[in-house]
């Protein structure tokens, strides 16, 4: 669809509904688009507050993409640190990685890994007190 088609498009669309009156139909259709507009904003705002809210609750970490998890900001931290052509996470890079983790934000950290979640203890006291 070209920039003139979606042009074309919307000034019908536009037009369409600026036909509007306020007679049983019109006032029918306003209310329709009126209570799905207020029902979107309802559903938006629960499923924003009750996130924050569980989040809030949960260590610091780094950004969580959807169905990705941490997983891209582990591979940028890795990203600099290859040392053979293969772009697979060894087990020293993966240590400096945890470790510039744990620098970052703190000895507990919470990671999303595709659709497993986990938290990252650093501290031998701190895991024994987390069991």
């Amino acid at each position: 669809m070209g920039a003139e088609e979606t042009r074309i498009w919307l000034l019908e669309y536009v037009q369409r509904y600026q036909s509007w009156s306020l007679d049983s139909s019109g006032v029918g259709k306003a209310l329709y688009l009126l209570a799905g507009v207020i029902f979107f904003l309802v559903g938006f705002y629960e499923l924003y507050s009750k996130r924050v809210e569980r989040m809030a609750k949960l260590p610091p970490g780094p950004f969580q993409w959807p169905k990705f998890g941490s997983l891209p900001q582990l591979m940028f931290l890795n990203w600099g640190r290859r040392t053979s052509s293969s772009s697979s996470i060894t087990t020293s890079s993966l240590r400096s990685i945890l470790e510039r983790l744990v620098t970052q934000y703190g000895p507990l950290v919470f990671l999303h890994l595709g659709s497993q979640s986990f938290v990252l203890v650093s501290n031998g006291e701190m895991a024994r007190e987390v069991r």
